[in-house]
């Protein structure tokens, strides 16, 4: 066949794929699917009103940490969730405020178990470099309870606090994951030790229980997490450690572990190793 043809023969085959695609109606109920995702979607997006605080489940890695403190992508819209992932979140949350609801009302049940409030238990104990808030999100029924260390600039939301046997305090801290994951787990996850030991630096404890869940059939798993004083020192440790990369306005390392990285809201400015202001200067060049 001659070069003219084969041409010729490729000019009509993409013309009737390009017809066939312009003539493509999806079917209703796939109409219906694709709305609903945009509708889950357009209410998950909004601008990032990160609080200028340190936070437990950022001390894996002092850049994130460096990061929310000095307000980066602050005010921004960030990248829209998928459908999926806002689902997945809104499992979680609604999984912890059942789960909650039941430990709550395990002492009344005869259990020897006792839900504590956390800003009686703040009070009763003479905290007073923790100063309790209600978060704005937090409807009538919401268990959270915010605190704010104003020795650490660190806020932080602890799933409870639980009294065993009208003595023993304890932390609780509730996760849910995949089959996978969770068919696999031996113990308490590496990436959740530091957000453990911050909530025990902070409300004296020596003692956190974990309890992960099977998203899949809700089978449970729970392991206690014994920590020390060097466990509650590497937190403050930590915390200096970044004070310092703040003062100088120097942008510190990130993770080596790019587990850290994957959901990470910073990791475009992260990957251009690009400091809070400069994020801020190059936003300002571009929309002159």
């Amino acid at each position: 066949m001659s070069r003219s043809s084969l041409s010729n023969l490729h000019k009509l085959i993409s013309s009737s794929a390009e017809s066939v695609v312009s003539s493509y109606t999806p079917s209703l109920e796939i109409l219906f699917l694709n709305s609903l995702e945009e509708a889950i979607t357009i209410g998950d997006t909004k601008p990032n009103k990160s609080s200028l605080h340190y936070k437990p489940s950022s001390m894996n890695c002092l850049r994130n940490m460096y990061y929310g403190v000095k307000g980066a992508l602050r005010g921004e819209i960030l990248e829209e969730r998928k459908a999926n992932l806002v689902g997945i979140l809104e499992s979680g949350t609604d999984r912890h405020t059942r789960i909650q609801g039941h430990i709550s009302k395990m002492n009344e049940k005869g259990f020897k178990w006792e839900y504590l409030d956390v800003a009686k238990y703040i009070e009763e104990n003479n905290f007073t470099n923790l100063e309790v808030r209600k978060p704005e999100y937090a409807d009538e029924d919401s268990f959270e309870t915010l605190l704010f260390d104003k020795d650490l600039n660190m806020i932080l939301s602890m799933d409870g606090l639980l009294r065993y046997n009208d003595n023993e305090v304890v932390g609780f801290e509730y996760k849910t994951e995949t089959y996978t994951t969770w068919n696999d787990r031996n113990g308490v996850d590496d990436k959740h030790k530091n957000q453990a030991y911050a909530y025990a630096t902070q409300l004296k404890l020596d003692k956190i229980i974990f309890v992960y869940e099977n998203r899949n059939n809700c089978y449970k798993k729970a392991y206690m997490l014994k920590i020390t004083e060097k466990d509650k020192q590497t937190v403050i440790n930590r915390i200096n450690e970044c004070d310092e990369y703040v003062k100088t306005n120097t942008l510190p390392p990130k993770s080596n572990n790019k587990n850290d990285c994957y959901f990470c809201k910073y990791k475009e400015i992260c990957d251009r190793g690009l400091n809070a202001e400069e994020n801020k200067d190059v936003k300002s060049d571009i929309s002159k």
